[in-house]
């Protein structure tokens, strides 16, 4: 069997910027079932980071990656910052919900789960999810993007992320549907995760 490694810690790392202490990026390791076909969901939860700190960041890759290599797991990061405040209020919600339910057994995933979804961002990215190596259409894309709003003529993409099958476009908001019109195929998740770390055996 090949292994294959995908590292995007050094990029990464390069373009991560603090404005306050409020801010923070937001780290999970995760089992996929693709990875592991005995599992019963989709995705587990490993463990999640912090990250308050470039220092910070660098001081716990080697750990990302020994437990991605141990548990066969993935490491993704939120690229849209997070607030401490805003989560927080989140989690107030969220906490009063369980009481209110009595679903007293969501408690342990909330923080995670309220993280994943509380962007506080101003200036905001997308991905855009080529699950292709085919540069043409990787080129069709780069080529596209500054002919559409907002402020055409100017370059949209802010980072390339490599992933095991393809690429992450870390572009700026544009419009979506004369993207859409123009790449149907083409996934764009405006806060999702983006691949930090895995070592797979293809």
């Amino acid at each position: 069997m090949e292994t294959k490694v995908i590292d995007n810690f050094q990029k990464i790392g390069q373009a991560l910027h603090f404005d306050n202490e409020d801010q923070f990026y937001f780290i999970q390791i995760l089992q996929r079932k693709k990875d592991n076909p005995v599992f019963p969901q989709n995705n587990r939860l490993v463990k999640y980071y912090v990250v308050r700190s470039v220092d910070y960041f660098h001081h716990i890759e080697p750990e990302v990656k020994a437990i991605c290599e141990t548990t066969k797991a993935r490491a993704y990061i939120s690229l849209n910052r997070r607030s401490f405040k805003k989560c927080t209020l989140e989690a107030l919600t969220e906490i009063a919900t369980i009481v209110r339910s009595e679903q007293y057994l969501h408690l342990p995933s909330m923080f995670s789960s309220v993280v994943g979804r509380t962007a506080s961002e101003r200036d905001k990215t997308w991905i855009i999810d080529i699950d292709t190596k085919d540069e043409g259409i990787r080129q069709e894309v780069r080529d596209f993007l500054p002919t559409i709003e907002p402020a055409p003529g100017l370059n949209k993409i802010w980072m390339e992320i490599e992933t095991l099958h393809g690429v992450h476009l870390i572009s700026t908001p544009f419009n979506l549907q004369k993207f859409k019109a123009r790449f149907p195929d083409i996934d764009v998740h405006k806060d999702n995760p983006t691949l930090l770390y895995f070592k797979s055996l293809c």
